[in-house]
């Protein structure tokens, strides 16, 4: 009886988990995110689009980790601060990019 029981509950966890939308995750992801980072925008026109680059992001560093799990790549990647930036934002956060 114990076991038929186990096995109900690990049933419903696996449905669980497996039914969950990529879409859903990433919502999940983007508002953690934002909080981690205290991320804010004016506008929900700004908020979509970055979080836009956020998941393009998102979807690099899994598709790069992926490689480094089969040992294709030497080194993992990770979301980082600058992970919903354009390439242009970084260059003037950071000063890299510019002529001085």
């Amino acid at each position: 009886m114990k076991f038929v029981l186990v096995l109900c509950c690990t049933l419903v966890v696996i449905l669980h988990t497996t039914s969950a939308k990529p879409a859903d995750d990433l919502n999940s992801q983007w508002e953690k995110y934002k909080k981690d980072f205290n991320k804010k925008y004016d506008t929900a026109e700004l908020d979509a689009l970055h979080k836009e680059i956020f998941a393009r992001s998102v979807k690099e560093v899994e598709e790069h980790n992926a490689k480094f799990a089969k040992g294709e790549v030497t080194y993992t990647k990770g979301i980082n601060q600058f992970s919903d930036m354009t390439d242009e934002e970084i260059k003037k956060h950071t000063g890299f990019g510019h002529n001085h």
